[in-house]
């Protein structure tokens, strides 16, 4: 299943409605700051949230006296049998799954599936991996059981692990009341003692052996979870980084009504130096003080994905009439803030490698970055991926409030130099988008056919006639290059450098006439299309 449209109404940062249409594909969306981005990613976190205690009223925008609501429609295929001959065929399925406040929430079969194969990541979640204000020990495991799995069914007893962490809290709460309103001990004054701590003691021995099977070792083998990890840190560059985790269990003490354990202890090496210490018998991790802000993104980042991946081997058997195969959501909400472009580009790898192919998960990247914004829909192509920028027009809302609107954005720069040039009649704006196609196109192809070029202390005043040159092998007298780039568009890349690509001429409107910008997009719609399918 894929989401096909997002409606949201009264809901946080969206004071009326805004809609959303995926389309089934993988969605990039950009938005400023306060433009509700996020609302868009938290709508979709509390929709895939399996819990029915799960209430949507105290996400009512502030602004405003209508009811919140949250309208997603889905699309799949579910196999049916034709009686003539009983051979399978496939056939379109699309669901409409609609929860307004005050409704109890729907939680169809498939979606409940889908709630422990998807992932909801945020820049504060990841920050509860490098915490430097608490036990980072405490923090990795209440990590594990509120975020990395805890959507994760729980033995037999069908309930998910954040579900079963709440109850050993509450039921910790009753037991200790209990004993207080007795005066004495709960084993010993009260009327059932099994009644208060067998509840306590079965639910952690089910917490326990669930995370067990991810964060244990399996005999010589690492264990599961740091296995996969450490996998995909292995295709960030240079991170030097190596993880181990030790999983103390959770346990209840009857006698005075405590629980302790519960902690997973993160034993990180960097350069092979372990960052850390073992203090009064336990460890107390330093990483968090030491590495900067990329390789403790990456890391994060590493935990997470590698925890949805062992989650999305579970076997889904779908019913009667539920669709073939369960949504698969990954969101991405600004996850990438602490990261430089040396370490974006390798995230953007492993997406692609571990989540997008054969279009296994739907992926939904929101950012406030404008300029990764345009690099990453560039660099995704268009076949698969729609994107959308989100504003917030200031005052417009009610009693002053912000209202996000929704503006179309093109998948690549080509359509919006020729929006620019045949809806808004704007030449100068025209003629810097198709530059600006033409100049990332001949930059990525030489990256892909590592080609090189003249060094600069100043790569942004490369000009384009040296990755031309690249790509023609002007330079190096290699002929063969030339089919890289086709005589003809060579020809009129030449003629375009003294019009369009001339840098002299960028400010000025009249330098370029409409004739030369109609032919630099239709130049950039070919390079494009070339450096995307290279």
């Amino acid at each position: 299943m894929r989401i096909t449209k997002l409606t949201l109404k009264a809901f946080r940062g969206i004071s009326d409605k805004l809609e959303l249409p995926i389309g089934g594909h993988n969605m990039l969306i950009y938005g400023e700051n306060g433009s509700s981005k996020s609302s868009l990613a938290r709508a979709l976190e509390l929709l895939f949230d399996p819990r029915d205690t799960c209430a949507l009223e105290p996400h009512r925008n502030l602004f405003t006296t209508s009811v919140p609501s949250i309208i997603a429609e889905f699309e799949g295929h579910v196999t049916n049998i034709r009686p003539s001959d009983g051979k399978k065929f496939p056939k379109k399925k699309m669901e409409k799954v609609e929860w307004t406040a005050g409704s109890a929430k729907p939680l169809p079969a498939w979606l409940l599936s889908s709630s422990a194969r998807s992932a909801f990541l945020d820049h504060r979640k990841l920050l509860l991996l490098s915490d430097r204000e608490r036990d980072l020990s405490e923090s990795f495991f209440l990590t594990a059981v509120q975020h990395l799995f805890a959507y994760l069914t729980a033995g037999t007893t069908n309930k998910r692990l954040s579900v079963l962490w709440a109850e050993i809290q509450d039921g910790v709460k009753t037991y200790n009341k209990a004993r207080q309103q007795r005066g004495q001990s709960a084993e010993t004054g009260t009327l059932d003692p099994v009644a208060h701590y067998k509840p306590i003691e079965d639910a952690i021995n089910t917490l326990n052996a669930a995370l067990d099977e991810y964060l244990l070792p399996q005999g010589k083998k690492p264990t599961p979870l740091v296995a996969e990890a450490q996998r995909l840190l292995g295709m960030f560059e240079n991170l030097q980084l190596q993880i181990a985790l030790e999983f103390e269990h959770l346990t209840f003490n009857r006698h005075d009504g405590t629980l302790s354990g519960g902690l997973l202890h993160p034993h990180v090496t960097f350069c092979k130096k372990e960052l850390g210490a073992a203090v009064n018998g336990g460890w107390v991790a330093s990483h968090q003080h030491v590495l900067n802000e990329a390789r403790l993104t990456a890391l994060a980042l590493a935990l997470f994905f590698a925890a949805v991946r062992l989650q999305d081997q579970i076997q889904y058997v779908p019913g009667a009439t539920d669709p073939e195969q369960p949504a698969r959501l990954l969101v991405l909400d600004d996850v990438l803030v602490g990261l430089d472009y040396d370490h974006r580009i390798p995230v953007l790898k492993i997406l692609r490698a571990e989540f997008l192919k054969a279009k296994r998960f739907q992926l939904v990247l929101l950012t406030h970055n404008r300029e990764w914004f345009d690099y990453c829909r560039l660099k995704m192509g268009q076949r698969q991926w729609t994107s959308a920028e989100i504003y917030a027009k200031r005052e417009a809302g009610p009693e002053n409030s912000d209202y996000p609107m929704r503006k179309e954005s093109s998948s690549n720069l080509v359509k919006r130099a020729r929006d620019f040039l045949d809806v808004e009649h704007e030449l100068p704006a025209a003629a810097n988008y198709a530059r600006t196609a033409i100049e990332w196109a001949l930059k990525e192809l030489c990256a892909q056919k590592h080609l090189p070029i003249p060094f600069n202390l100043e790569p942004y005043k490369h000009d384009t006639d040296e990755f031309l040159a690249a790509l023609t092998g002007r330079r190096t007298g290699r002929k063969s290059r030339r089919k890289i780039v086709r005589k003809d568009l060579q020809t009129d890349l030449e003629a375009l450098r003294k019009t369009v690509l001339n840098a002299y001429s960028h400010w000025h409107p009249t330098t370029a006439v409409e004739s030369d910008i109609r032919q630099a997009i239709a130049v950039a719609e070919k390079l494009v299309k070339l450096a995307q399918s290279a």
